[in-house]
């Protein structure tokens, strides 16, 4: 019986879809809203999404963004050199 069900398992998993998974980071910057068109143009070269955008009475924004996390690091110097230093991260809460 068990060698009966392990060969069907087999052959379900042999056809069954693969999909990959890519393991997500999510992190909050804090920029001063002047460079939003820089930020979200890194958008096309990471392929991030932004989930949530809050914009502060002393002019900055809040931007919540969900990347791959192979390239979180690379993405925040980017945006780090896009802002001119003027980010702040912190953690996704």
């Amino acid at each position: 019986m068990i060698r009966a069900y392990g060969s069907c398992a087999r052959l379900v998993l042999r056809e069954a879809p693969k999909i990959q998974y890519m393991p997500k980071s999510k992190f909050i910057c804090k920029i001063p809203s002047c460079y939003s068109g820089q930020v979200y143009s890194l958008a096309t070269k990471f392929s991030f999404t932004i989930d949530d955008t809050i914009y502060e009475d002393d002019g900055s924004m809040q931007i919540s963004i969900t990347c791959d996390t192979d390239v979180q690091g690379k993405l925040m110097g980017d945006i780090r050199d896009a802002t001119r230093g003027g980010v702040v991260f912190s953690n996704h809460s």
